[in-house]
């Protein structure tokens, strides 16, 4: 049986047994190493080859070039790479293997190596080829002879060059190992048959019935997640199967429950029921029986969490049916009009809306039954079900924006795709007429991109795509090479480089020195250089959160759009594209100011403009927010369309579409525009300036007339006013959305026929299909940031299985893996950055310790804990000092993180959603930051509550509506994880939520951790439970794990390692403070003698239920 992986060092002899050595760093050669490599990884074909590996060289990074990194087969993950490979695999077939000792003469060339060597040799037979990967890839070395090897194709020893080298027909090695053992370790005989996914060839959408019998007959274990592919094919079956296994399942659940009828009463939501008819509004109270929620408790999970769906309503005959809004009701007893009608804990209420006369086809005279309390109801239902309404529940899983991601990624890399955005290429309708010679030079163009493109997703390098082969290409490639002038090489050497596209034009000196203003002095000559030097105009930027990611993307972007032209921005979720569009509008208003400012000093005009910016989202919430902002110009963000009964709109007014069209119109909530705003724009202004038909619009804009004056009089038409948003479209420069709204018009068309290049931000966030999706298939020019180590593109369904033990998910591995671990994987240098710019000195280094020990980092100039904006910083730790005279001080110079252990709190936890609650905690926690706040005057703006749970979240807001908590009330809205990704505070407070009865949920998750832990800028105050992945004090007994409830509601088993590390770290630096759930009179000196207390305690505290005292008992222990 083959095994898993074999390698071994060896070197290469080119030219036969007696041939010059090449490549024997393992045996004492050279500092070029090799290996004879047998591989068998899961879910991959087996190969036996060899590979060559050339040292990078150890200034890259402070060059300009960036960093590499490899995919590490034993970690799971890229790690930092110190060499280049390329990898040479031999066919399965057609292929003669030797394998003896060498003899002594052989042997003498290899005087410093004490290990047995053994002679291999391997000659192709007939038309077989080799495999080559990696080939192609960006590589330096300053100094070193491999650069000309790799970059020029010199030779390598004699007149055989790199290229020659890796075709040869024989090849001969000399490899550290004894013969015999070798000669069973590299068998071609004990291959394996080659690996294939059992999902065929057609990736296109299919029917819900094709996708039900592909993946009931493909049931199994899940597959080992991929970063490089062997064909198309494969990388396809990827990109389809990790996206609808994700949700099928969860769509045909879904389906049952619209099958499955349940009774129903509803109640009109006024305060007393009179049996009135016309109510819009209805509580529905829903008998769900008790398997229930049981039968669909992972899609219950995952369905409820939104809390919004719609109900069927059917009727005895079945020939009708409504189809109303509604959402569930968290606590219905708290409402009034609900007393009278209590629930079980497995039936539901939900809040209906009966659709208005004119939907027709949502059945808005659907006749429903009412009752005065529930047991008149009860006693009905008893006589007759008839009295009852029949209802089934319609919960949407967004199955269309499925569908997107798995059609465009078989439209842009299927069998009979063609190049996506032809036009920024240059073709236009009048070419393809009047210039058939010049349209087919631009097809040509495009198809080599597409195919560089496909070679970036496989991850194999580009050897196939960049050697001169014109005999098998009708000379395609070749033409499209030479039309790119790759490297300015003669057409003749017939050896090619991946063709270099600048971000940033270094010819404008002025533009350049002003824009790396932006960056640290340290970096600016390094990021210079990374992005006037890009291969194929691919960079990639990562770094720790508080490093200066998005502004450097800025910085970046800005650079492109001065070089390339438009661009195109995108991010994972909303809040990311709002970030990087705010961001790259500060920055090109800084830099364009900062150029003009020195052409006025010295007597000439401006000329610089700043980029026009637009942060769109659809077009109907646009319209919607901007008619909002003229009956209430002060409502900013409030504008945004908002409902109960669907996901709220994210809207922002910040550089939207209605945005601009309140800035053309000269709205005084808006800035006005200047002589350094864009030409274009300062014309459309001019022009509806001049355009009387807009005249009133302009005034309701400008606060000239109010909105009652405005309805009495002509208001413009809703298309009127998209002619304006459509108008600033045509001349944006960039144009920021989603990936899903980047697939919707009128942005499609603009991102296909006019952007120059593309920006992601987040990107660590983001799928592949996403990704994708906007950037299209012909490899145009793409900046990404992110950082792969915080949250990664969802996936919902992780390790649940079905009754038979098979994965429901079995691509949940590959649907994990973002674009910047994809290509981190395959080699692509990134641009690191190394300076902590926002937490204060010491505050990083706990999340640093576990999460980033592979970057290397300093604290900037502006984390000194002495500086005005980290005084806070300051007061808290004096302010803890004194309340907990245990805690031990931070290091002089620094600040640490505090731990609140809340001993004997209280969690509860949603049987079927999971979300987890703490009042315990958030008392605790809201006092403590009262206390702080009164007693050292500080800013609760300054202040952010953060909590993982949505149910803790409301915890807290209710809380704090409660008079003792009235000086924390112009604190921000206390935030989940994924609503502050992006976002940080002066001093963050995180409350866990979690407890040992508990366990601890999803905090356990090394990702979100790492957001948590990584928000603030001087200070970190964490409240929980300590002992929530074991006691810290006792670790004696190893934490071996507990199951969980993960973020999307599945279900797994975790060892929780990184928390259970922080918790420990925080315990063994002193950070770790105790305090009471609840008021026990006299002191304690640790936890068992506050347990001592408790199990003395007689009755439970006021308030809670009896037996508590047990609870709380057992799990503090």
């Amino acid at each position: 049986m083959m095994k898993r992986l074999a390698t071994e060092d060896c070197a290469i002899l080119i030219g036969g047994i007696d041939g010059s050595i090449f490549a024997g760093k393992g045996l004492g050669i050279s500092d070029i190493g090799s290996h004879l490599i047998a591989k068998n990884i899961p879910d991959n074909t087996a190969w036996l080859g060899f590979d060559i590996h050339f040292p990078f060289g150890e200034d890259n990074e402070e060059n300009g070039f960036g960093m590499c990194y490899s995919w590490s087969d034993l970690e799971g993950i890229a790690v930092p790479a110190k060499t280049y490979a390329i990898t040479i695999k031999f066919p399965r077939h057609n292929i003669v293997r030797t394998i003896r000792p060498v003899n002594a003469l052989t042997r003498s060339r290899f005087p410093d190596e004490k290990r047995e060597l053994s002679l291999v040799e391997v000659i192709l037979k007939d038309e077989a080829q080799v495999i080559i990967e990696g080939y192609g890839m960006p590589y330096a070395n300053r100094g070193h002879i491999a650069e000309k090897w790799l970059r020029e194709n010199t030779p390598l020893i004699n007149d055989v060059t790199l290229t020659g080298l890796l075709v040869q027909r024989s090849y001969y090695f000399v490899v550290a190992s004894e013969h015999n053992k070798l000669s069973e370790d590299w068998n071609f005989d004990l291959l394996p048959p080659p690996f294939s996914y059992p999902y065929g060839t057609d990736h296109t959408w299919k029917s819900q019935s094709e996708y039900a019998a592909m993946l009931r007959n493909s049931r199994g274990h899940q597959f080992f997640p991929r970063t490089s592919f062997d064909s198309i094919n494969e990388l396809l079956t990827v990109l389809s199967q990790s996206q609808i296994q994700d949700v099928f399942w969860l769509e045909a659940e879904a389906e049952k429950m619209r099958k499955t009828k349940v009774p129903a009463y509803f109640i009109p939501t006024a305060m007393d029921y009179d049996g009135e008819k016309g109510h819009n509004l209805y509580y529905a109270i829903v008998a769900l029986p008790p398997e229930y929620r049981t039968t669909f408790e992972s899609a219950w999970r995952r369905l409820a969490r939104e809390g919004t769906l719609k109900i069927f309503l059917h009727s005895p005959s079945e020939d009708s049916a409504g189809h109303w809004d509604a959402y569930i009701v968290d606590t219905p007893s708290a409402r009034y009009v609900l007393e009278r009608h209590p629930t079980e804990t497995h039936e539901l209420v939900l809040c209906v809306r009966r659709p208005p006369w004119y939907h027709k086809r949502s059945g808005p005279d659907f006749r429903v039954w009412g009752f005065g309390n529930r047991s008149i109801a009860d006693a009905a239902l008893e006589e007759s079900k008839k009295l009852w309404n029949c209802i089934s529940l319609d919960f949407s899983t967004n199955l269309k924006d499925f569908e997107r991601k798995i059609s465009e990624g078989s439209r842009l890399f299927g069998p009979s795709a063609e190049p996506s955005n032809l036009a920024v290429l240059g073709l236009t309708e009048e070419m393809r007429e009047k210039d058939p010679a010049a349209c087919k030079g631009i097809v040509r163009r495009g198809i080599f991109r597409m195919h560089v493109q496909k070679d970036l997703l496989l991850g194999t390098g580009f050897y196939n795509t960049l050697r001169a082969k014109p005999q098998s290409t009708g000379g395609e490639i070749e033409t499209a090479l030479a039309y790119l002038r790759i490297n300015g090489a003669p057409r003749s050497t017939k050896f090619y480089r991946l063709p270099r596209q600048p971000l940033l034009d270094v010819s404008d000196r002025d533009f350049v020195d002003a824009l790396m203003q932006e960056a640290l002095p340290e970096d600016r000559s390094r990021f210079t250089e990374y992005l006037h030097n890009r291969p194929l105009g691919l960079g990639i930027i990562i770094a720790p959160p508080g490093f200066g990611k998005t502004t450097t993307l800025a910085v970046g972007a800005l650079a492109m759009a001065q070089t390339l032209g438009k661009l195109f921005l995108s991010g994972p979720t909303h809040v990311s594209v709002d970030n990087a569009a705010a961001r790259l509008d500060v920055i090109s208003g800084r830099v364009t100011k900062r150029l003009n400012d020195k052409l006025g000093q010295q007597d000439e005009s401006p000329k610089y403009r700043r980029k026009l910016i637009i942060r769109a989202y659809k077009i109907g919430d646009e319209l919607t927010a901007f008619k909002n902002l003229l009956r209430n110009p002060g409502d900013a963000d409030k504008a945004a369309p908002t409902s109960e009964w669907s996901v709220d709109s994210k809207w922002k007014l910040h550089l939207s579409l209605a945005y601009w069209v309140l800035v053309v119109l000269r709205a005084p909530t808006v800035r006005q525009l200047g002589p350094d705003d864009k030409a274009d724009l300062l014309e459309i202004r001019d022009r509806y300036d001049e355009d009387e038909m807009f005249d009133r619009l302009r005034a309701i804009a400008t606060g000239a007339i109010d909105w009652a004056d405005y309805k009495r009089g002509t208001m413009a038409t809703d298309d009127e006013i998209k002619g304006i948003m459509t108008a600033i479209i045509n001349v944006a420069d960039v144009i920021g959305t989603t990936p899903y709204q980047a697939c919707k018009e009128p942005f499609c068309e603009w991102k296909k026929e006019q952007a120059r290049g593309f920006v992601f931000d987040e990107a660590g966030n983001m799928n592949r299909p996403d990704l994708l999706c906007v950037w299209g298939n012909t490899c145009q020019p793409c900046l990404l940031a992110g950082d792969e180590k915080q949250l990664p593109p969802t996936v919902m369904t992780k390790h649940e299985r079905d009754g038979e033990g098979n994965f429901l998910n079995r691509f949940a591995g590959d649907g994990a893996i973002s674009p910047i671990q994809h290509f981190k994987s395959m080699g692509w240098p990134v641009y690191r950055l190394h300076v902590q710019l926002r937490m204060a000195v010491g505050q990083f280094d706990l999340t640093y310790n576990q999460v980033y020990k592979d970057i290397p980092f300093t604290y900037g100039p502006g984390c000194d804990i002495s500086l005005p904006q980290h005084h806070i910083g300051r007061q808290l730790e004096l302010y803890l000092k004194i309340k907990f005279p245990s805690l031990t001080p931070a290091p002089a110079g620094e600040l640490h993180p505090v731990f609140v252990h809340c001993i004997g709190s209280q969690a509860s936890r949603d049987k079927f959603s999971g979300s987890t609650r703490n009042p315990d905690q958030v008392k605790i926690g809201l006092n403590l930051l009262v206390d702080f706040v009164e007693s050292f005057d500080a800013r609760p703006q300054d202040i952010v509550i953060i909590s993982p749970y949505s149910a803790n979240i409301s915890t807290i807001e209710k809380f704090r509506k409660r008079p003792e908590f009235a000086s924390l009330k112009p604190m921000r809205p206390a935030a989940t994880v994924d609503s502050f990704q992006g976002q940080e505070g002066d001093i963050v407070m995180i409350i866990m939520g979690t407890a040992t009865s508990t366990g601890p949920g999803f905090t356990s998750d090394e990702h979100r951790l790492n957001v948590l832990l990584s928000r603030h800028r001087s200070g970190l105050i964490i409240v929980g439970d300590i002992n929530v992945t074991g006691n810290v004090k006792n670790q004696e007994t190893p934490f071996k794990g507990v199951n969980i409830i993960g973020k999307n509601g599945e279900k797994f088993f975790d060892q929780c390692n990184m928390l259970r590390n922080i918790h420990l770290a925080l315990h063994a630096a002193g950070r770790v403070v105790r305090v009471a759930a609840y008021d026990i009179k006299g002191t304690f000196g640790d936890d068992d003698d506050l347990l001592t207390r408790l199990r003395a305690r007689r009755k439970p505290p006021k308030g809670h239920p009896t037996g508590w005292h047990d609870a709380v008992v057992s799990r503090c222990v």
